[in-house]
């Protein structure tokens, strides 16, 4: 099994800033631009492909908050990372891989709540994330139309987290 990422080393990435580097300034985050966090990213994967993958899976999720949350998303989002908290970024399926028109968690309403039900698989920072970007279906119908992403808090009834596995036997 590939060893897990220590948590003292996602501590120290996020003393770094490392987890808020694409939140806004005025959301407590650093705010820096594409070329910078690219700049830091290359330097990253010169020396550890792994921590690389966690922080830019990080930053993957905040540019998606970034251009379609609402401002109440926005909050719930921003606070968890400057709290010192990840996001992981949840797509890939046990069935599906990474093919986003094939994906079958499924999302409804129920009032003013949203239900989703599924499961993914393989989520880089899954298992140390305060917050989760969901892809999920809300109508078959439309193909990938039809699939959407929702912000899923951790702390959230219903969200279980599964044991490692071992990918790559």
């Amino acid at each position: 099994m590939i060893p897990a990422i220590p948590g003292n080393l996602y501590e120290g990435m996020a003393e770094m800033g490392l987890n808020i580097m694409c939140v806004p300034e005025e959301a407590g985050g650093l705010g820096l631009d594409s070329v910078t966090q690219t700049f830091i990213a290359e330097q990253m994967g010169r020396y550890e492909v792994g921590l690389e993958s966690a922080v830019g899976t990080n930053a993957s999720a905040t540019h998606l908050i970034n251009r379609m949350a609402d401002d109440k998303q926005k909050e719930i989002f921003y606070g968890a990372l400057t709290d010192g908290g990840w996001a992981a970024f949840a797509l890939t399926e046990a069935d599906s891989g990474s093919d986003a028109s094939s994906i079958s968690t499924t999302v409804e309403a129920d009032g003013d709540e949203l239900i989703i039900n599924g499961s993914k698989y393989f989520i880089t920072n899954g298992g140390i994330a305060s917050v989760y970007v969901v892809m999920a279906t809300a109508d078959r119908a439309l193909g990938r139309k039809g699939i959407g992403c929702y912000l899923v808090e951790r702390k959230r009834e219903g969200v279980k987290i599964g044991k490692e596995e071992d990918i790559l036997k």
